[in-house]
């Protein structure tokens, strides 16, 4: 068995392109969908329900992301205080 490096071991640990580094997008929509939404403790386990629910949380993320919303949950907290929001915001994307 050889051994790597320790200047490798290093960059490969600490440097930008680790696979757990926060800054990359699929981290970050990872973090969304953990934090914001609750994904690690959602119930929904049978059939098809985790798809059609991920599928979902990502629609919602990437709306408030093209409306340009910086902070998800208060992109969520603001639309789901008016039940006409979220369609007007998807009807002023579609047009």
């Amino acid at each position: 068995m050889s051994r790597v490096p320790r200047r490798v071991a290093s960059t490969v640990l600490t440097g930008p392109r680790r696979s757990n580094a926060p800054g990359l997008p699929d981290n970050r929509l990872r973090w969304v969908r953990d934090v914001t939404f609750g994904e690690d403790l959602s119930q929904v386990r049978t059939g098809n329900a985790p798809q059609v629910m991920a599928s979902l949380r990502n629609l919602a993320i990437t709306i408030l992301r093209l409306t340009r919303v910086t902070n998800i949950a208060a992109g969520i907290r603001h639309h789901a205080r008016h039940p006409e929001r979220p369609l007007e915001t998807i009807m002023k994307l579609a047009c």
